[in-house]
């Protein structure tokens, strides 16, 4: 049994689904963006197609952000064409699989968010997406179901039906 870590999604398809998956139990309103043929710099939105104002990219990055050092430019680059294809976008969410080091914090600072002052920006880092899928058994039990999170939560809710088929049980003739 292993902890929680997104690490160990097998790959950038997979990763892409777990969190559409995870911000649709979040957030109801949620619509997927299928990026075959290009996705506008759009990997989810919230609301309906027509009105994109809040844009979620994801990144499955693990590692450094600047190795390869293309990682940077891919996000820059995905903003950008977010920015550009989407004229009422208010918000630009980056879901990445990595937390940042001090450095990459800075960049993300002065490279994304003050270069952008028109737009509300955050990020979701690894620790920030695997506290919201503990909190999901859901998407848990779908992308970690051999994780000790899942495994004892599952093992408390049959002791909890145990308990509760016995009391019901008390007093019951059963010979």
């Amino acid at each position: 049994m292993t902890d929680i870590n997104i690490e160990s999604i097998s790959s950038g398809q997979a990763f892409e689904k777990m969190c559409r998956d995870l911000l649709l139990r979040l957030f109801p309103n949620l619509r997927a963006v299928d990026g075959s043929g290009g996705d506008d710099g759009i990997d989810a939105i919230q609301g309906m197609y027509i009105d994109k104002r809040h844009v979620y990219q994801f990144k499955y990055f693990t590692g450094r952000l600047n190795i390869p050092q293309t990682r940077k430019q891919q996000i820059l680059n995905s903003l950008k064409t977010a920015k550009e294809k989407n004229k009422e976008m208010t918000h630009w969410t980056l879901l990445i699989a990595l937390d940042f080091t001090p450095t990459e914090a800075k960049w993300f600072k002065e490279e994304i968010i003050d270069k952008n002052k028109e737009l509300t920006i955050e990020h979701w880092d690894k620790t920030k997406i695997e506290n919201e899928i503990i909190k999901n058994d859901v998407v848990l039990d779908r992308y970690f179901a051999n994780s000790l999170i899942s495994a004892s939560r599952k093992v408390n809710t049959c002791l909890l039906y145990t308990s509760d088929a016995a009391d019901e049980l008390d007093g019951v003739d059963l010979g």
